[in-house]
């Protein structure tokens, strides 16, 4: 599956702490009845986890490993998610409680 975020159709940014010293970054979207999380951790954490949900139930997760550069390589810090505005991104919480869904 491929989706492009663009001016008409923006994704979502987010930021989530998990603990006092790590987080995630979260990309979000919506196709149909079910929402797509990536999210980076931050901080302490590492590693890129892909989920998603529908009617606020986890029906996919994947993650990529905690190795950079050989089971992941990441480019989600080129976003601003502290800005949180741009053409293709807007600030924008997760639907679900990906805290919630992160410790499952």
């Amino acid at each position: 599956m491929e989706e492009v975020a663009t001016p008409s159709d923006r994704f979502g940014i987010y930021n989530i702490f998990i603990g006092h010293n790590s987080g995630e970054n979260i990309i979000s979207f919506s196709k149909g009845p079910i929402n797509y999380y990536v999210a980076e951790a931050v901080g302490m954490g590492s590693g890129v986890f892909l989920i998603a949900t529908e009617s606020g139930k986890k029906i996919a997760d994947f993650f990529s490993g905690n190795d950079n550069e050989k089971e992941f390589q990441s480019n989600l810090e080129e976003v601003d998610f502290e800005k949180g505005s741009s053409p293709v991104f807007m600030k924008k919480a997760p639907k679900d409680n990906l805290n919630k869904l992160l410790q499952q």
